[in-house]
Parts: structure tokens; C-alpha cells; sequence
């Protein structure tokens, strides 16, 4: 397997195309909001004697904006290295994660997506399916409500498993960032090089 490589994320956007273009398009649990305002020139009254006189300025209320959740992963280095450990107790997986998407982080166990969040919103986390040391495999084979745990310094996360997909090795869409917290786990597709497994577990709690 070689190093997982992505294109920068744009919020908000994904993949509709197998070249992996990141197209503009709102995603699950992501919500968007704009700041609007418009003036009022040309709305107005005409007097008895014929003298336009203008309205105040008429302007629309600045709406809140939402932005998708990110937490970085600065300070969260462990004393060992790892940034946090991922357990999956229906298949006997406790694995610690390393920073960044790379043969080196999986050969240690599993990779965290340095484009997607370390904590809040969408944690990105990825691994060998086999022949390695640390595979996940079996990942593939998870239920809808089957539990993940992830721990790092700030504490431990609890979610339900919601999809297992198979996607095309180019559909990142499922990396973006979210709202909501949940974990997105991938590995490769055994003799199937253009796919990947993915699943996406959603927060129970904190």
C-alpha cells in the first residue's frame, strides 16, 4: 500500500468525479449560513408639495454563521508520539493513531488524516487492510450501532457505527469536515486497488 495522498479539503465541497475534483455542494451534518445585508435606496415617500423624501436605510439582520467544527492537533502529542488510541471491542481492535496519512504512522498503527480534524467535527483516521502489523481490515465487516471509542488528551469519545461503504479510492467526501463529531475510518479494499472501505461511526455523547 502507498502513502494515502488527498487534495486539500474545501469545506463544504466533495468529490463527484473519480479525478477526486472537489466540487461545490453541501454535505450531511455541514450547514451553511451567510452574513446578508442590502440598503434601501430608491424605497421612499413624495410630500404634498412633490418633494421626495427617502426611507431610512432598510437592512436585512446579519444572520449567524455556522462553521464546520476543527480542532487541530497541536498539543495533543502523546509522551510516545500517537495523538490518541482507537478501540472497536466487536472486533478486538485497540490501536494508537499517529499524525499524518503515511506508511510510517500505519506502521505504527493508524493514520490520522492531517487535513480533517483531531477532535471536534470529523476525526479522519486510516490503516492497512493487510499485511502489515496493525490492519483493519475486519472493519468491513462492523454493524450499524457497533461502538468506537477514541481517546487522546482530552478525553474519550463514544460513537455508533452508521454506514460501512465501499467508495472509490478518489471519493473523499467522506473526510470533510462536519458539524456534528464522528469518526471516519478507511482501509483499502483487498485485490481491489480503486476501492476503499469506509465507515462512519457518529457521536453518542460529549
Amino acid at each position: 500500500m502507498v502513502d494515502y495522498q488527498i487534495p486539500e479539503l474545501i469545506y463544504g465541497s466533495f468529490s463527484k468525479t473519480q479525478a477526486g475534483i472537489m466540487e461545490k455542494a453541501v454535505l450531511p451534518g455541514l450547514q451553511q449560513s451567510a452574513v446578508s445585508s442590502t440598503g434601501g435606496a430608491g424605497y421612499g415617500i413624495t410630500s404634498e408639495g412633490g418633494f421626495y423624501i427617502s426611507a431610512p436605510e432598510l437592512q436585512t439582520p446579519s444572520l449567524p454563521v455556522s462553521k464546520p467544527a476543527h480542532t487541530s492537533v497541536e498539543d495533543m502529542e502523546r509522551k510516545d508520539g500517537s495523538i490518541g488510541t482507537v478501540k472497536i471491542p466487536s472486533l478486538g481492535i485497540n490501536m494508537k493513531v499517529w499524525e499524518g496519512e503515511t506508511n510510517t504512522s500505519m506502521s505504527k498503527g493508524l493514520g490520522h488524516y492531517s487535513s480533517t480534524s483531531a477532535w471536534d467535527g470529523n476525526v479522519g483516521i486510516c490503516g492497512h487492510n493487510r499485511g502489515a502489523k496493525y490492519v483493519i481490515g475486519s472493519i468491513k465487516n462492523l454493524d450499524k450501532g457497533d461502538t468506537i471509542t477514541y481517546t487522546i488528551v482530552y478525553g474519550t469519545r463514544t460513537y455508533a457505527v452508521a454506514r460501512v461503504k465501499t467508495i472509490s479510492s478518489s471519493d473523499w467526501s467522506y473526510l470533510q469536515a462536519t458539524l456534528d463529531n464522528r469518526i471516519t475510518l478507511t482501509t483499502c479494499l483487498a485485490n481491489q486497488p480503486d476501492k476503499r472501505i469506509c465507515v462512519q461511526a457518529v457521536g453518542k455523547c460529549g
